[in-house]
């Protein structure tokens, strides 16, 4: 099997890649500076560019199976991908978003409520661009799987997790070894499959 990844070379994608590579499969990284990339493996290949140009977005999914994307909120980099993978015939798409961003299901709590309200506040172009892109996603005719998290943080992975919609039984931090552990797993669970879910310790 072969990912295509991007937002490789970030905190949370470089966890994503090593778990890809630990897995057996080949992986293709778009990054912006490729020096970034601080692991080196015969199965992983990276393409230098930007997730905003649809030409170097296609070179890096052509020949994939799946798509994971830890990139920062952008909805262009996101179309781009969306549109890449339906010209190459890619189906299976994960991305990663902020817990903020409010999906059907949801029941968000006061904490949560205001956590959002300070986005909206102080981000509100980042808060309705994670809105759009979502959309996007859910928009997009292919299988994916939209994953919110809270703050990330780096501590080793535990394996207990809370999975399911924004509600009271979540906590506010996510280990970022777990958050990518889910990511390279739901790769091949269909279980997942058209779900918008939120992750956190638990």
């Amino acid at each position: 099997m072969k990912i295509a990844v991007f937002g490789g070379t970030g905190r949370t994608g470089l966890h994503v890649v090593r778990l890809v590579l630990a897995a057996g499969y080949d992986v293709t990284v778009l990054a912006r500076t490729p020096a970034k990339m601080t692991i080196q493996d015969r199965n992983l290949t990276v393409v230098a560019g930007d997730v905003t140009d649809i030409t170097a977005v296609t070179q890096t999914i052509t020949g994939a199976d799946a798509v994971i994307s830890a990139i920062s909120p952008t909805l262009t980099g996101v179309q781009n991908i969306i549109t890449a993978m339906q010209a190459a015939g890619v189906r299976r798409l994960i991305v990663t978003s902020g817990a903020g961003v409010k999906r059907d299901g949801d029941e968000p709590t006061l904490s949560s409520k205001i956590i959002s309200g300070l986005i909206k506040t102080f981000s509100r172009q980042v808060y309705e661009e994670s809105l759009a892109i979502a959309d996007a996603v859910q928009n997009s005719g292919v299988a994916w799987t939209l994953v919110r998290a809270p703050r990330l943080v780096d501590k080793p992975a535990t394996g207990n997790l809370y999975i399911g919609p924004l509600n009271k039984n979540m906590k506010t931090t996510l280990s970022r070894e777990d958050f990518a552990r889910f990511l390279v797993t739901a790769v091949q669970d269909d279980a997942w499959v058209g779900k918008s879910l939120v992750l956190s310790d638990r």
